[in-house]
């Protein structure tokens, strides 16, 4: 009798260390939500979808979340709250969000907490009322991650995109552009300065600043007037952008032709009527970076590595 009662026991341990060990597998598993603002561009919609793919590919090696999926706060689907449905409908019982922002700002602060369902507020129920914006109803705990400016990410890519441009050090310049406006400037200023050492540092630059700049609306009176003040005493001013689809190269594009249609902006240059007009930086060396961050090839690891590390 005892016998037998030991062996059942045996058998019952086996069983429940088989179970829990099935159920470590398929259970207790989060999710990893990557959040973008979102823009009506399809190549921005491709490029959003193909981080998540890198994502997801990396995370396969590893396991670590149940499922990885990318969604946009306004203008492209999947929406925060698809995102957040499809994560949930996956199993996942908790849910890391990696706000795929350069660097904090009133976007990262409230707008994505809002679409997040997680914070509200007159102005932001209104901003997405007016955004036909759905903000998300999370069954499951949700966690919010720091931006890109936190970890080495950017460096890399500011060392990488100016040793590209740069042939000739001593006669060069470096201006780094980033979006934002003065309203973020006490956000957005420290990692400026620090990107812009490294810019500079990694190739022996000795003359270098920083210009905010909304994906092409300000260019004309924000970039210009600085690209302008640098070819002064540089022969050759190098331009990188610090924007997550966008590089230097289509924001010069998208600004200058905003300049032509009449967008200069407050004190800046306008449109010309009845046909094209000179560029505004004609007869300058200018060299522009023809990457956005999303490109480099560490920003798949930063997303990943910045979801693990929320889970500890």
């Amino acid at each position: 009798m005892r016998r037998v009662f030991t062996t059942l026991l045996t058998a019952l341990a086996i069983f429940t260390v088989l179970t829990v060990s099935a159920a470590a597998q398929t259970a207790g598993k989060p999710g990893l939500l990557i959040l973008t603002h979102g823009a009506p561009s399809p190549n921005w919609q491709e490029s959003i979808k193909k981080l998540g793919e890198r994502v997801s590919a990396l995370n396969e090696k590893e396991k670590t979340f149940r499922a990885v999926t990318a969604a946009n706060m306004e203008f492209a689907k999947p929406d925060t709250a698809a995102g957040i449905e499809t994560l949930e409908k996956a199993g996942c019982d908790r849910i890391i969000v990696v706000p795929a922002f350069i660097c904090p700002t009133s976007h990262t602060h409230f707008d994505v907490p809002a679409s997040l369902g997680l914070y509200s507020s007159p102005s932001t129920r209104k901003t997405l009322k007016e955004e036909n914006a759905r903000a998300a109803v999370p069954h499951v705990p949700v966690t919010v991650t720091q931006t890109i400016s936190e970890g080495d990410v950017l460096d890399k890519y500011v060392r990488d995109e100016v040793a590209a441009l740069s042939t000739n050090p001593e006669e060069e310049a470096v201006l780094l552009i980033s979006h934002g406006d003065e309203d973020h400037a006490g956000l957005i200023e420290p990692t400026m300065r620090r990107l812009l050492a490294q810019a500079c540092g990694s190739k022996g630059i000795t003359k270098g600043t920083w210009a905010f700049c909304e994906v092409g609306q300000s260019y004309m009176w924000s970039v210009v007037p600085v690209i302008k003040q640098l070819a002064e005493s540089r022969k050759r001013v190098l331009v990188v952008g610090f924007y997550l689809v966008s590089s230097a190269k289509t924001i010069d594009r998208a600004g200058t032709s905003m300049g032509r249609r009449g967008g200069g902006g407050p004190g800046g240059p306008g449109g010309q009527e009845g046909g094209e007009r000179k560029s505004p930086l004609d007869g300058i060396d200018v060299k522009f970076s023809e990457r956005g961050v999303i490109e480099h090839p560490d920003t798949p690891n930063w997303v990943l590595q910045s979801a693990k590390e929320a889970l500890q």
